[in-house]
């Protein structure tokens, strides 16, 4: 299955991209745990939002893949994903925004920070689910054109060694 021309290149494109999203994710942790000092509430709302965009982001792929291609489209994910925690780390580690900041609008307070490093926060794992979910798409197109040209179903075999690839990253 290693020796499979079409299934290499999905791979390595997939590790180098996961590599930057694991740097990225590093960066958002650093933030998340030991930056930016949120309450149990903050975090609570920040990570069950990341989960449903990472969950709208797998959805969003399919529409994107149709009209710009899996590759592409994988791209696109890992733009969005990189691009948010770039951001992030420019205003907060830079000094633009320190995790305190409150906005007085109307009267009230405004966690300023908060919201901007939840939206960044949120907008890596949109990024995340649609090029995850798409590259693991693009091993199952490996998996059936081996299939049309030899003959033989090795589904989970292209799986195994994606898998292992994906957990050898991390």
């Amino acid at each position: 299955i290693i020796t499979n021309r079409y299934l290499r290149p999905v791979i390595a494109f997939f590790c180098i991209g996961l590599t930057g999203s694991i740097f990225a994710s590093m960066v958002q942790g650093y933030l998340f745990v030991y930056f930016m000092h949120l309450t149990a509430f903050e975090k609570t709302i920040i990570t069950g939002g990341g989960m449903v965009l990472c969950g709208v982001g797998a959805i969003v792929a399919a529409p994107l893949a149709r009209k710009f291609d899996k590759k592409y489209t994988v791209c696109i994910g890992a733009a969005i994903a990189s691009s948010a925690c770039l951001v992030a780390a420019i205003l907060f580690l830079g000094g633009v925004l320190k995790p305190g900041t409150m906005w007085i609008a109307g009267g009230h307070g405004v966690p300023i920070a908060v919201i901007v490093f939840g939206a960044c926060s949120m907008l890596y794992l949109f990024g995340s689910g649609i090029y995850q979910s798409t590259a693991w798409s693009m091993v199952a197109d490996v998996a059936e054109v081996n299939e049309l040209g030899s003959g033989i179903r090795q589904d989970g075999g292209h799986a195994a060694v994606f898998a292992f690839s994906y957990k050898m990253v991390i």
